[in-house]
């Protein structure tokens, strides 16, 4: 499960994320240093699935970077 989850974040990392930021016109929208997709891989890594995902997602509703445009 870890695995397939850091899988499914480097794919939206490379092929997702550029064509969003494309669409949306902007060139970075997270205000997280580090970014979010690259905390929840560090997340993951480190704590495992679970909690991981858990963590990942509670700091991408918080920041919510589609939508404060």
């Amino acid at each position: 499960m870890k695995n397939l989850l850091l899988t499914t974040i480097t794919v939206y990392q490379k092929f997702f994320a550029p064509a969003f930021h494309q669409l949306l016109g902007i060139k970075s929208a997270c205000r997280s240093n580090p970014t979010c997709t690259v905390y929840a891989k560090q997340v993951i890594t480190e704590y495992g699935a679970g909690k991981g995902l858990l963590m990942s997602l509670r700091r991408i509703l918080n920041c919510q970077p589609y939508f404060s445009i």
